[in-house]
């Protein structure tokens, strides 16, 4: 998650820079035909072909871009302080665990030691 996260702040980031995108089209057309393309067309079609280049540069957005890449910026650094609670959490349920296989142990070692004790009284007694 927190990979992802960081991606997002450079996928925000990304509205600072240049963009560019490319088209291409032609048709063909058999003589003095009126398909063309796939559609009814002029009854005097010629070939064609074009192209084109689109370059969008952002100006202003009045801080909405900047905005974004900061919200992004703090979700990613949230992801990664989620990483460490769970780490924590881990280890304290581990130590948890441990202090609480010493206490049985040490239930265990009493009863041993209270059995063997009133074994012994019994013994004297008998």
């Amino acid at each position: 998650m927190a990979v992802a996260a960081d991606q997002m702040v450079r996928q925000a980031r990304s509205a600072y820079y240049l963009t560019a995108n490319g088209s291409l089209s032609g048709a063909y057309a058999e003589h003095a035909s009126r398909v063309a393309a796939g559609g009814l067309n002029n009854s005097i079609i010629y070939d064609r072909y074009s192209n084109g280049v689109m370059v969008k540069q952002l100006v202003t957005d009045f801080g909405r871009t900047r905005k974004l890449v900061i919200s992004s910026s703090l979700h990613a650094r949230a992801e990664q302080e989620n990483i460490v609670t769970a780490r924590a959490n881990a280890l304290l349920q581990v130590d948890q665990s441990y202090y609480e296989v010493l206490e049985a142990q040490s239930v265990l070692r009493v009863a041993q030691e209270t059995i063997r004790d009133r074994q012994l009284i019994s013994d004297q007694v008998a």
